[in-house]
């Protein structure tokens, strides 16, 4: 299986030489983790010393299991550039990334996570001057076409259209297997990022709203109307609008 060659990642490969935090940021399934993995494979070409923790996994999250010192004394030994995976695994990781910029070692660091309400503030309130943000959209249709070498990507516009550019979709033989890894990204998003924002309110009501929303897409909607059919106030369904 050939690899897509994501343009954005000429972008970030100038990012080496700046001092600042680079942080990747986009939905789930996005390409984040293969773009980072690029970074490693550059910075191992650079003949850099580098370290790398994908927070979602067991293993790597226990490494942080303990006090700020010590994770901080881990991640700056003998390295010059750390690549964290899903850092918002790691509570209040913006005081982490500040004193490492702050020390003045020459340490790079490279992290990328969900682009949730939440995160967006965090970083924004805790790394002012010191950070980077680039965000991972879902591929174009150039990119797209990549797949099976397709000179003129109109060909492939229909399909782009209906299912979108997420990288793992690509991939996908059939238009079964397309479909299915939808609803199960869409699982995903219901149960752990929307539950997670919207916490002990009504998540079927939610579902109910993203389901009307998606049939009549390219309709003018009216804030209203959709509360009236779900059953929620207009200023609920504004809420969940945002």
């Amino acid at each position: 299986m050939s690899n897509i060659r994501r343009d954005i990642l000429s972008e970030l490969l100038k990012e080496f030489d700046l001092p600042q935090v680079s942080i990747l940021l986009g939905p789930r399934q996005v390409g984040k983790t293969f773009l980072l993995k690029e970074l490693v494979k550059a910075a191992k070409k650079r003949q850099l010393r580098s370290s790398y923790y994908n927070l979602e996994l067991p293993g790597d999250n226990l490494k942080f299991n303990q006090d700020m010192a010590g994770v901080y004394k881990m991640l700056t030994a003998n390295t010059d550039v750390i690549f964290i995976d899903e850092f918002h695994y790691y509570p209040n990781i913006s005081k982490l990334f500040k004193a490492i910029y702050d020390s003045n070692q020459k340490i790079k660091i490279f992290a990328s996570g969900s682009s949730s309400i939440e995160i967006h503030k965090h970083l924004k309130e805790s790394l002012a001057g010191r950070r980077l943000i680039t965000r991972i959209n879902p591929l174009t249709l150039t990119e797209h076409a990549q797949k099976n070498k397709i000179k003129n990507p109109a060909k492939i516009l229909n399909e782009y259209l209906v299912f979108g550019g997420l990288p793992g979709l690509v991939h996908a033989d059939s238009k079964e297997n397309k479909i299915r890894l939808l609803n199960e990204l869409l699982e995903t998003y219901i149960q752990k990022d929307i539950k997670s924002l919207l916490k002990e309110e009504n998540i079927r009501a939610f579902n109910n709203l993203l389901y009307l929303l998606a049939e009549r897409q390219g309709s003018l909607i009216s804030i209203h109307s959709l509360a009236n059919e779900i059953g929620l106030t207009s200023r609920t369904v504004e809420k969940y609008l945002t």
